[in-house]
């Protein structure tokens, strides 16, 4: 790699980054730029810095790189295989050695990899990436996969279990399928006693695309005022992008009932446009949820550490 490289994230963090006025004493620790280092070299160097950001949105990504084909935790001193698919390993596997160290060597150098201390939220994939393979029954096998595995199928599924409605959305991101999969289970949802919603694992994506679903879990209207300032980091580059891929979904929803919320935040980036930070909550409007239930529904969310962003949002 080249200072090139060292320069575009340094610039990213100071001229773009929207946590950067929260961040800024650790981006002045920006760390020394060395020259004539490999690839691989540069991306754990420069990961385990930006992981002392504690931001899920701030990561390198190899767009050549190799990707590991498990996933895996650490449990009572142990580390085990919760998904696989490398049809070598099975889940369930434990692993004693990632390359030829323990797991206690790599847990001692390494942890600025794992992102966190709490073995229920340590993140793996970085140091399966550096170590390449395991030892099994004394062979040597490749955890790493040119293409991308899928862990996180996407499924949005609304069943009827007889005794209770089951939802599960692992992502926010489709929002027209989110919306016609509300449209068609209308009487099915009207109808439910207890309605069960599963978020585990969910991605992410837009908090506009379950919206829909709200009116359902209540029979009350109601109303509440978030004065929390929400601050956005309008740059010309990050405004670009955003007007451009609203603009974009607004082309594929033309009868959409959300098409003037979407029209909103168009203007909202249009109008903020390369004005830096903006307070965009700074004269909140009360928002309403408009109950359509006759009678209240038992409502119960399961959500679990790996549910993040809107995913949150959407529990709380």
């Amino acid at each position: 790699m080249t200072l090139k490289e060292f320069n575009i994230i340094e610039n990213q963090l100071i001229n773009e980054y929207a946590g950067y006025f929260d961040k800024k004493e650790l981006i002045t620790q920006f760390p020394s730029k060395i020259s004539n280092i490999s690839e691989e070299e540069f991306y754990f160097y420069m990961t385990k810095y930006l992981n002392k950001f504690h931001d899920p949105h701030l990561k390198l990504i190899e767009l050549n790189g190799l990707y590991p084909n498990i996933r895996v935790q650490l449990h009572n001193d142990h580390l085990y295989v919760i998904d696989s698919r490398n049809p070598q390993i099975p889940t369930g596997t434990v692993i004693h050695n990632l390359g030829s160290y323990s797991i206690n060597y790599i847990l001692e150098n390494d942890h600025d990899l794992l992102k966190s201390s709490n073995p229920e939220r340590m993140e793996w994939s970085d140091v399966l990436k550096k170590y390449k393979y395991i030892v099994s029954d004394s062979k040597e096998i490749s955890i790493l996969q040119k293409d991308k595995p899928d862990f996180f199928e996407q499924s949005y599924i609304i069943e009827n279990k007889h005794t209770y409605i089951y939802i599960k959305f692992t992502d926010f991101i489709d929002h027209l399928k989110i919306s016609n999969l509300i449209d068609k289970h209308k009487n099915l949802l009207l109808n439910a006693k207890q309605i069960i919603i599963d978020v585990r694992g969910n991605r992410g994506g837009s908090d506009l695309a379950y919206l829909k679903l709200l009116p359902y879990l209540t029979s009350e209207s109601i109303t509440f005022t978030d004065n929390t300032p929400y601050y956005h980091r309008f740059t010309k580059a990050y405004c670009d992008e955003r007007i451009h891929a609203i603009s974009e979904l607004i082309k594929q929803m033309p009868d959409s009932d959300d098409l003037d919320e979407y029209k909103s935040i168009l203007n909202l980036y249009k109008d903020n446009y390369d004005k830096g930070l903006v307070n965009i909550n700074n004269n909140p409007e009360p928002d309403t949820i408009k109950g359509i239930q006759e009678k209240c529904p038992d409502v119960k969310v399961l959500s679990d550490f790996e549910c993040g962003s809107s995913g949150d949002n959407f529990v709380k």
